[in-house]
């Protein structure tokens, strides 16, 4: 097919220049989104000399534009922002001022996948801009995705949900649904970053709902807002439990470590035994715990150390107005479990980490080791040419920069490798976390993996992790 579509550039270049270069810019984007970038380029730089050559002005302005994406899409952003840079000065010279402002988007792709979210702000307001001159309400709604997403990086989520809003609002009297989708997602994703589980469970479910009525069944959005619900209902899991154990730090008496408690020398594996005996003259029951030692508790009270072990085992004997906390939790649990599992059915394999840290949460040691080991060999296993950051697959000819500390972790850019460890509240990732709280394990997981060790050496190290 390649061979027939070329000569037919061929034979139209001296007959129908802009057809030629319309077929032939459409081969090029073809392999691109095949992941064949290399020859991509190649067709894309064949394109814009053809362009130049016949002197279509227009056309060799999205031959840059087409060019410059093949070079982001492997790493190449240097090169990739010289082509969007001259896309963008041959519109302003031909007064397309839409390709203009098109063109401004591109360049604020490239200094956001570059890092410089400040930048590439400029960019985007430019877009907007220039899209509000227009009337082009569908360029100012991308605009403003673009832009919250900037902003998002920057830790400004307050700034990156307005823009959101205003992105879907646009895109709803729009009637673009699948767009609304996607901007449901984004809008969850910054909720839950600021620690706003209710908004975020709302604009997620939001998104897979219409996903479901959209039959996208498989698609990115599906797999984005399964992996956000599931997440952040297991950060509210999280939340409640620390929650449960500040509460608990107040009851119990002044010359208990609760910080000792909360890593359960005394209280994991339900070692502490509830008595039978209650204090009538305080209202209070004691616990007798795994070293003897007796702690006064207030019975509202009782109900929390269910929670702090992961298990309703030997509390059956307590007034049913104190079991609904542990079984609302443990329903959220397995609804949490739901949604992690799904996205990990349809391929984010990242949803172990959090079933790992979920169900550790609960108290299920055994079931939260067996997935952040799969996690782990996933990560010594999934290639060279994966960017920890972007999430990208780089081409085989884009250089990666390797973790020196893991041996594993790749990243496209310094940039990119410095980025990868900033926390949420700084605008890092709230799915794969921080590289350099996992970085220590993975290097000794991969060691272990080379050398043939059992993992089981690793047993004391995997649950520090967790612990955390």
């Amino acid at each position: 097919m390649e061979r027939e579509i070329l000569s037919l550039v061929t034979t139209l270049r001296g007959v129908d220049p802009q057809t030629a270069i319309a077929l032939h810019s459409e081969l090029g984007c073809a392999y691109e989104s095949l992941g064949m970038h290399a020859r991509a380029l190649e067709l894309q730089k064949e394109n814009k000399a053809i362009s130049e050559e016949v002197g279509h002005r227009a056309g060799a302005a999205e031959a840059c534009s087409k060019l410059g994406s093949c070079y982001r899409s492997t790493g190449q952003y240097v090169k990739a922002l010289t082509l969007q840079q001259e896309c963008k000065a041959i519109c302003e010279e031909l007064g397309d001022h839409a390709g203009a402002a098109e063109a401004c988007g591109n360049i604020g792709v490239i200094y956001n996948c570059m890092g410089e979210y400040k930048r590439a702000s400029v960019l985007f307001k430019e877009h907007k801009k220039l899209s509000e001159k227009l009337g082009d309400r569908a360029g100012v709604a991308v605009a403003c995705g673009n832009l919250g997403a900037s902003y998002r990086s920057l830790g400004d989520y307050g700034r990156a949900v307005e823009l959101g809003e205003e992105e879907k609002a646009t895109f709803e009297q729009l009637g673009d649904r699948k767009e609304v989708m996607r901007v449901c997602c984004n809008l969850g994703l910054c909720h839950s970053s600021t620690g706003d589980y209710r908004n975020a469970v709302t604009y997620y479910k939001m998104a897979h709902d219409l996903a479901t009525e959209l039959e996208h069944e498989h698609g990115p959005v599906t797999i984005r807002s399964a992996m956000g619900l599931g997440v952040t209902l297991r950060l509210q899991v999280k939340a409640d439990l620390q929650a449960s154990r500040a509460s608990l730090a107040l009851t119990v008496g002044a010359d208990v470590d609760i910080h000792s408690l909360q890593r359960s020398p005394e209280l994991n594996g339900v070692r502490g035994k509830i008595l039978e005996a209650q204090d009538l003259g305080t209202g209070r029951c004691r616990v007798k715990t795994a070293t003897g030692r007796d702690l006064a508790l207030k019975p509202a009270n009782l109900r929390l150390i269910p929670a702090l072990t992961g298990s309703a085992a030997g509390v059956s004997h307590l007034r049913a107005s104190h079991s609904s906390a542990p079984a609302c939790l443990e329903k959220r649990v397995q609804e949490a479990a739901m949604w992690l599992l799904g996205a990990l059915a349809l391929g984010l394999r990242s949803a172990s980490l959090h079933l790992a840290h979920l169900f550790f949460d609960a108290g299920q040691e055994d079931r939260a080791l067996g997935h952040l080991k799969n996690y782990l060999s996933w990560l010594v296993a999934r290639g060279r040419t994966w960017c920890d950051l972007c999430h990208q697959t780089r081409g085989e000819d884009a250089p990666m920069l390797t973790c020196s500390g893991c041996r594993v972790a790749r990243f496209c850019s310094a940039k990119h490798q410095k980025l990868a460890s900033k926390s949420v509240a700084c605008g890092g990732n709230l799915w794969a976390g921080r590289h350099k709280d996992i970085c220590g394990l993975l290097g000794k997981w991969r060691r272990v993996e080379k050398d043939g060790v059992s993992p089981d050496t690793l047993r004391a190290d995997l649950l520090a992790f967790l612990r955390r």
